[in-house]
């Protein structure tokens, strides 16, 4: 039985590796060079594998810079440092692992519900789904060079891990999960609401005894902190102020909360590359005087972001995204009518709660609900196999 599992896991690896390394090899030649956000990753990639630390040419001068976080960026030198700066074989590599995306959804599924049937359909849709084979819009896929295909994959390996302490108590699983969950810190910086959520619930389910989740729990959150001490402490030493992420939590902020916010990133004159972390702290004010001053709009707003993160319309309601839409409605269905309420279920919740959470405190935006949609695909095979249960026990 093994075996065979296995080597229908081997299949569906090979089944989404060859759909994604088309993506990759198929792609328009101007979409070669990376533009926008890639742009960005590239040129501070690039100064790392050279030497030059974690910069960006300012002004005719290598400068430090902190308004991105260095998880993708590290990801891309290390691929420059040992195969040269060819986007061909970061792209490749980014295909690798989204094909590995589907054996993690496997093992995921497979230890919350104990059901390999529920695995494997997780795998295949997984495998199958366009937006994580070419992308939706001007977002997905490992043929951009965006953060969010690293950040899947670190974020799932770290799940994983997480789930595995949680059920066994394995030490050695509760230090990985702390490093993995470091560095998907380090990597998007919204994921830092998860952690928080994280440890509020394991309270919570251990009945508000704090030397309880101390005791079991201290070493993964210990790893969490290391993997993003160094980090921390270069910021320190650079501009002398406690950044533990980066420096545009203000900018962010202020973008979904505005006279002009509806919902989505509205406009301002703050760039994501400005440096001055002082600005950025007089947007953070600027948003939380903006709210105060307007109390009756917070809830329409806060409302229209959870609809434009969530909802299967995207660019304005222009475009509707149906590959998404099938995996919200099953996936929907199973968590209303058919999940387990057990604690390692329950993390995947979390996890859809923290991005919906950082939405609200920011603003709505389909390309970051896009990581956690893999979540939603797992819910959608629970749903599709008590379908299919009920179906033969009807027969």
């Amino acid at each position: 039985m093994k075996n065979n599992m296995a080597k229908i896991l081997f299949g569906i690896f090979i089944i989404a590796l060859f759909l994604r390394l088309s993506t990759v090899f198929n792609q328009k030649d101007i979409d070669k060079v990376p533009r926008g956000d890639a742009s960005a990753y590239d040129q501070i990639a690039l100064n790392l594998a050279s030497g030059n630390g974690f910069s960006q040419v300012k002004d005719g001068s290598m400068t430090p810079v902190v308004y991105r976080t260095p998880g993708y960026p590290m990801f891309l030198a290390g691929i420059y440092y040992i195969f040269g700066h060819h986007y061909i074989i970061a792209r490749i590599i980014q295909a690798i692992l989204g094909a590995l995306y589907c054996i993690i959804t496997f093992l995921i599924s497979n230890i919350i519900y104990d059901d390999p049937k529920i695995g494997l359909v997780a795998s295949l849709c997984t495998a199958l789904y366009k937006p994580f084979i070419s992308g939706f819009h001007y977002y997905g896929g490992p043929a951009l060079m965006y953060s969010e295909s690293f950040f899947m994959f670190i974020v799932g390996l770290a799940i994983l891990a997480l789930l595995y302490f949680i059920k066994k108590g394995d030490i050695k699983s509760g230090m990985l999960a702390g490093f993995l969950m470091g560095l998907a810190l380090l990597t998007r910086p919204e994921f830092a609401i998860f952690p928080v959520l994280l440890v509020i619930y394991l309270l919570y389910v251990s009945h508000l005894s704090i030397k309880r989740v101390l005791r079991k729990y201290f070493i993964l959150y210990l790893f969490t902190i290391l993997t993003m001490s160094p980090w921390v402490a270069r910021n320190y030493i650079v501009y002398k102020e406690f950044i533990p992420l980066s420096s545009i939590g203000g900018y962010a902020f202020s973008r979904g909360n505005n006279s002009l916010a509806n919902g989505a990133m509205s406009s301002t004159s703050f760039s994501w590359e400005d440096e001055d972390i002082q600005k950025n702290k007089e947007y953070f004010r600027m948003g939380i005087e903006y709210l105060k001053n307007n109390p009756k709009r917070i809830p329409s707003l806060f409302i229209k972001k959870i609809l434009v993160h969530w909802a299967p319309f995207e660019d304005g309601f222009k475009r509707f995204n149906s590959f998404y839409a099938f995996i919200l409605f099953f996936g929907s269905i199973g968590i209303l009518f058919f999940r387990k309420k057990i604690i390692l279920e329950n993390i995947l919740l979390l996890i859809l709660l923290s991005t919906t959470l950082a939405a609200v405190i920011t603003y709505g935006e389909p390309r970051y609900r896009y990581p956690y949609e893999l979540y939603l695909i797992m819910f959608s095979a629970l749903t599709f196999s008590k379908m299919i249960k009920r179906m033969r026990c009807g027969l």
